[in-house]
């Protein structure tokens, strides 16, 4: 309950948190998006919140996380856990209600999504983490930080679509390929 307060009362995160639907805007918590695609496989997303401006014409996403490292999430949040690709995703799901020319949200401009980082010690201030476009390139393409390789959404969904062709779900693609022998250094 302080978290939340914390979140609620405070200046960087108040303004989002607390908005509610008016006639310029629609506020949902809990969004979800079905049957959108990335590279041909079907897709299903439940965003935190999204924030739909009508006068702007903007879609901004959002996602909440607790965490303990508020101040790293970069590091211990967004990398280790790999949140790039929920961001990918839950941007491409907003995109996909802003093409069909039936669709309320038709025309719409969307944001990238933007972290809303709250402490579960409840010490340090919440964060709002934005990205970039090249943020989003590198979560679909893969990328290395710091001499770690990390697979991008591009990888991943061929991964996944090789394996549900040949009804192979107990090796990777990549190892397959090298007919299961690779580098002892390979960090993937």
């Amino acid at each position: 309950e302080k978290i939340v307060s914390k979140v609620k009362t405070n200046n960087t995160t108040k303004s989002i948190v607390n908005l509610v639907t008016s006639y310029n805007s629609t506020v949902i918590n809990q969004m979800p998006v079905e049957s959108y695609f990335i590279d041909g496989l079907e897709l299903k997303s439940l965003l935190d919140k999204v924030i739909i401006n009508h006068e702007t014409k903007t879609i901004t996403p959002y996602d909440l996380k607790c965490t303990w490292t508020v101040e790293n999430f970069y590091e211990e949040y967004y990398l280790r856990r790999r949140a790039y690709i929920q961001a990918y995703l839950y941007y491409n799901a907003m995109v996909s209600l802003t093409l069909d020319t039936e669709a309320e949200y038709y025309g719409y401009s969307v944001n990238f999504l933007k972290f809303i980082v709250c402490d579960s010690s409840n010490h340090y201030n919440p964060l709002i983490y934005t990205l970039t476009s090249e943020d989003m390139n590198e979560a679909y393409e893969g990328f290395t930080n710091k001499g770690k390789i990390y697979p991008g959404v591009k990888e991943i969904i061929e991964g996944i679509k090789w394996a549900g062709d040949s009804k192979r779900w107990d090796i990777s693609y990549k190892n397959h390929l090298s007919n299961g022998v690779i580098n002892i250094k390979n960090d993937r």
